[in-house]
Parts: C-alpha cells; structure tokens; sequence
C-alpha cells in the first residue's frame, strides 16, 4: 500500500487508513497552569477530523502516539476530553492507537471498539506503524515503509532582516544498514521511513536544521532510537503544501 500525502494537513492515507501522529489531548491544561489561557484543541479537531475521515472515504482511524499530553498520570481534562473524540470519531470510523510516550494508563481510558497495539509498533499489511520512541520489534524490516511521529519535524526559516520562523515539515529517510544489522542482526531490504508532522497546532515544532546539540536541547524528550539509526543528513523534507525543501544536510 502507498501511502497518500494530504495537502496542507498532517495526514496520511494508507488503504482504509487516515493517519495522525501527536494529537496532545489536554496541553491546553499545561499551559493554563504557567498562566496561558487558550481555547480547547478538541472543539475544532474532532469536526477536521470527520471532514478528513468522510473526504477520504477512511474507515479506520490510526493515532500514532501520544494521544494526551500528562506525563504521568492523566489531567482532569484529558479525563473529560478523551471519552468524547473516542465516541465522536467511534461513530463513523474505528479507531486504533499505537501509543507514545505520552500515553501512560491509555488502556485504562479508551472506550470499547478502540484498539491498542504495542506501544513497540505493529506491522500491517507492508506498512509497519509506530510512535517513534521506543525500537520497533523486529518485524518492521519486512515492511515497505515504516510511519512514525514524535519528534514534531520541522525547519526553520531566516529572512535578510533576521527574523526566523520555524514550518512543519514531512520528513522521507532511509535507515543506515550498518546500524540495522548491529541492532538487529538483519540485512538486505530496509523500510523507507517517513516522519509525520504532529496534528495538534498547539505543540511545538523542532527545526530539523540544526546541529544535533541544539536539536536535543529543542526536543522535550529523546529523539527516540529510530532516528539514531537513520541517514539523517540525507533526509529529505517537505512543507504540507507539498513543496520540496531538499535534504536536512543542505538546509543548515
């Protein structure tokens, strides 16, 4: 299967599959307790989402990791919010997770009809899907693409005045064989990965277009594995409209 870029949103289509990565159900709770106030994420993303499900004649949708924001636990919000975007979106199409790192007690909070993978990953069909923070088993090396999210890619842009701004960027690569066989004791075929821009505006965005140092310093969390043991350098990207930036190496 092929997977289809949606122009000018986050998501793919694979098969019957609408795919998302990094909704952060319940950052807005975040926020609000360093004293900024902003509207809910869920009030317009759950009507973006049936648009996209219905437009898309998609049948099933794939959350690729982390679905709320606490880490640990569960907000108060999470609590509220959770429940409704399971039955809204249960009503027209069924919904799998793979969960992040972000989605501690997942489990315990999904509605019936939701269905959890590993939080290592699951291969379907030739695609295999996950969050991108763990290593995948070692099914992936069958697939022919692997999809991940997680590390919310983007670039940064600087204009002649100095001022920069950072877009949000698809990110195609390819995995370093070397590393693989460490790893994995494998060689020969290796998935083409592609890194998805997070869904929900409100988290932030890492510019790739950096030394590794300030990538580190800009993520909240680990990179995770899979991109250590990418060709990084030779990572091509894409703004959501679809326009071709060019590799990572040649952008810094």
């Amino acid at each position: 299967m092929e997977p289809r870029f949606i122009t000018n949103e986050p998501v793919l289509v694979i098969g019957d599959r609408l795919i998302i990565a990094d909704l952060h159900i319940g950052i807005e709770y975040e926020y609000w307790k360093s004293g900024v106030k902003i509207p809910s994420f869920l009030e317009k993303a759950i009507p973006r989402l049936v648009k996209l499900l219905k437009a898309n004649k998609a049948k099933k949708l794939m959350i690729l990791g982390d679905v709320k924001q606490a880490v640990p636990g569960i907000s108060w919000q999470e609590l509220k919010e959770l429940p409704e975007l399971f039955r809204r979106i249960g009503k027209i199409a069924e919904i799998e997770i793979v969960p992040g790192n972000h989605d501690g007690q997942i489990e315990k909070q999904v509605l019936k009809g939701v269905r959890v993978y590993p939080r290592s990953g699951v291969l379907l069909g030739d695609v295999y899907f996950t969050h991108g923070h763990t290593w995948p088993d070692e099914s992936f090396v069958k697939a022919k693409h692997l999809v991940m999210g997680h590390v919310h890619p983007g670039v940064e842009f600087k204009s002649e005045l100095g001022y920069r701004w950072v877009e949000e960027v698809w990110m195609r690569a390819e995995l370093d064989p070397e590393k693989i066989k460490e790893k994995y004791k494998t060689s020969g075929h290796l998935p083409k990965v592609i890194i998805m821009p997070k869904f929900n505006h409100y988290a932030g965005t890492v510019a790739m277009n950096k030394s590794e140092d300030e990538i580190n310093r800009n993520l909240s969390e680990s990179p995770g594995p899979i991109m250590k043991i990418i060709k990084f350098p030779k990572a091509k990207t894409y703004l959501l409209d679809g326009t071709y930036l060019g590799e990572i190496r040649k952008l810094i």
